[in-house]
């Protein structure tokens, strides 16, 4: 093993969930000096969060999705080959971050789960010297008791808040509900996409757009109606029965 996976090994992965932007995902780096954070995702980080933030529109987004799946794997190849605590990491992006330890006053391990994500196992909390706290969701089926034990690397007086709460599976959605809200949403696409060309040809409101912003419109509207009519197809369609099993051949009768 060579010095850079020896001072990288312990790490955790962390959501800053920002309101007013999208979140960032960021792989957490701890030593007894300095905690860092090198910049993986953005809002969609993986299939099953990105699944349950855009629902019905996942389907229709699922080329974007992949793509963003794919720079994270490209940029957690790249760090590591990198020294998470060299001063040069923040170089690399100006959304990474290091924090030395006199720069934090406390830190903390809240147990509960965050409603700021879907998917997660706590958050890990950094009250900084400036007064701005710094949280980090635990996203996905991270264990806390490792996460925990990484942090007292850093700080072992780390304070542990909460109990971890058991995990609540939705209940699977039945065929019918999916194909009314599949139904629903065409419905509504092919509204909007009829809705838009009316408006930019001046049919609704005396609006004065300009000819590009007319023909940016009326590709959008039609998009919008194409998408609408092949999802309200696709739910209005009656689902193919499953096969019925063959019957066991029966035994002829000895003579």
């Amino acid at each position: 093993m060579n010095t850079v996976e020896k001072q990288s090994g312990c790490y955790f992965y962390g959501l800053q969930s920002r309101p007013f932007s999208p979140d960032r995902l960021y792989r957490v780096h701890v030593c007894d000096k300095m905690i860092a954070g090198a910049y993986v995702a953005g809002q969609f980080y993986d299939e099953r969060s990105a699944a349950a933030q855009l629902q019905q529109l996942y389907p229709l987004l699922f080329l974007l999705v992949c793509r963003g799946l794919a720079r994270r794997k490209e940029r957690e190849a790249f760090y590591d080959t990198v020294d998470p605590f060299d001063c040069g990491l923040t170089a690399f992006d100006e959304r990474n971050f290091q924090i030395s330890r006199p720069e934090v006053v406390h830190t903390r391990l809240q147990r509960n789960r965050n409603f700021r994500a879907v998917f997660n196992a706590g958050t890990v909390e950094l009250e900084l010297l400036e007064g701005k706290p710094l949280r980090l969701i635990l996203v996905a089926d991270q264990d806390q008791d490792e996460v925990l034990k990484t942090m007292r690397i850093f700080d072992p007086a780390i304070e542990v808040t909460g109990k971890p709460r058991p995990r609540r599976f939705p209940k699977p959605v039945s065929p019918q509900k999916q194909r009314a809200a599949r139904a629903i949403l065409g419905f509504m696409l092919l509204l909007f996409g009829g809705f838009l060309p009316v408006v930019a040809l001046d049919g609704v409101f005396p609006l004065r757009l300009s000819m590009p912003a007319i023909i940016y419109q009326v590709v959008i509207g039609a998009v919008s109606a194409v998408v609408g009519v092949v999802t309200l197809a696709r739910a209005l369609k009656k689902p193919t029965p499953p096969p019925k099993p063959e019957e066991p051949a029966k035994l002829k009768d000895a003579a």
